[in-house]
Parts: C-alpha cells; structure tokens; sequence
C-alpha cells in the first residue's frame, strides 16, 4: 500500500505513522479548541476532520483509477433535513445535522481508511466534489 502522511493543526506532519501514533494526534483534539487532521495516501486520496471532540465533520477525498476525484462528507444514515454549523480552525463550516461526527466516529473513519484505503459502511456519503462554498456546502 502507499504510504501515509499525518497533516494536524497543533503538531509536525507525521510520515509513515503507526495506527497509534496518528489516534494519539486525534485524541489531542480539545473539547473546545478546533483543530483539523489529514490523512493522506500517496494516489489514494485522503480523509480530513476538523473541529472539536463532540462537533466534528469529516471529508473523504476519493482518487478515481483515472485521476480524477470526488469528495465526500460523511454523515450518519438518519435523514438530513436540517442545516446546521461546526466552528473549525478555518472558520464556520456548514453542513447538514446528521454530518455532525464526534471524535470516536472520526477514530473509526480514519482507523479503516488507515487499514484498507476506504471508509466504514455505517457512514452516509454526500458528494461535494466542486461545490461552490467549499466542501460543506449544499
């Protein structure tokens, strides 16, 4: 498999990690501090959160055999009809309620895509590939 780098907002950038060595840098996100992590693998796209412990969102960039890419928010399965915000390290991001992860969501998320290059079943996808207000926008 390719190797993977570790990107995260208050710590170095981590080459090759241990699966313990990139949940250690997630569990540093703070109950109220937002920070951001990127997962990424070379030609295998990336996973991204950010926010903070209980108000995460989590993106899943997927690099299609021809190059091309989609990016994804994930969410959990139950209908989203309300809009609602995150505040992140980059600002306010907007997304829909059941986007709304918590931080062991995101352990999970990043621990598959640490594994296998994709992302657990139980979370819903919402393409964002080329939205105009950023990757949250609907």
């Amino acid at each position: 498999m390719p190797s993977l780098t570790l990107e995260q907002h208050n710590g170095p950038t981590l080459t090759d990690p241990s699966w313990s060595a990139v949940e250690a840098a997630l569990r540093t996100v703070h109950p109220r501090d937002r920070g951001y992590f990127i997962l990424s693998g070379d030609g295998a796209g990336y996973v991204q959160a950010a926010g903070a412990r209980l108000r995460m969102i989590c993106e899943w960039r997927r690099v299609n055999s021809e190059g091309s890419f989609q990016l994804f928010v994930l969410g959990h399965p139950q209908p989203a009809k309300t809009l609602t915000s995150i505040t992140t390290a980059a600002g306010v991001i907007r997304l829909q309620a059941n986007e709304v992860l918590t931080l062991d969501d995101v352990l999970g998320i990043f621990r598959r895509f640490y594994e296998r290059r994709e992302i657990p079943e139980q979370f819903t996808l919402r393409e964002a590939t080329g939205a105009p207000e950023g990757p949250a926008a609907t």
